[in-house]
């Protein structure tokens, strides 16, 4: 990989990267790593904690990224993602047995068991604009696609969740919409 000066220093106690012009295709920041046979459940290439210890005032996150599409930007018809996840697997590797999540693996963990007052896996906030779709897909089997619907006359369904405890796959019956 290439190689480009990027300003670094520490600020408030965080460390900030700055670089005024990346050239095409080199990343600010780029994390690698290279695992043999050891389980690391904390990430390879990066992991992140954060500790609340005092009184929420407003949003907590973990994490960010956010894109700016500023006043002189073009963006055409070209797809514009915040984040991008992904697993690759050569030819020769055996996956038959392996479980492979592309997106994340969501967890929280309430030591004494107690709901909280809100759980979601999702929250959007999309301002005054209308979904197009819930999913951008390339086909409709990306989306566990089953023709013919599962109990009714509609065109096909889609499992929306297995429950772990019993192993029972549910679905979703999908419609078209014209």
């Amino acid at each position: 990989m290439a190689v480009t000066k990027v300003k670094s220093k520490w600020t408030s106690g965080g460390l900030v990267f700055t670089s005024s012009s990346l050239p095409t295709g080199i990343p600010a920041v780029s994390f690698i790593g290279y695992v043999d046979t050891a389980a690391n459940e904390l990430g390879v290439a990066s992991y992140s904690e954060t500790h609340l210890t005092g009184v929420l005032a407003g949003t907590l996150y973990g994490s960010g990224s956010w894109i700016n599409i500023d006043a002189a930007a073009t963006p055409g018809a070209n797809m514009i993602c915040a984040q991008d996840n992904g697993i690759y697997v050569d030819a020769t590797p055996t996956i038959t047995s392996a479980k492979l999540v592309i997106g994340m693996r969501m967890e929280v963990i309430v030591a004494d068991g107690a709901n909280p007052g809100e759980l979601y896996l999702f929250s959007t906030n999309i301002y005054d604009n209308a979904l197009t779709a819930m999913f951008d897909i390339n086909a409709k089997v990306d989306a566990g696609w089953i023709t013919g619907a599962a109990t009714t006359t509609t065109t096909g369904h889609i499992p929306l969740f297995k429950e772990a405890s019993t192993g029972e796959v549910f679905y979703v019956n999908v419609y078209t919409g014209g």
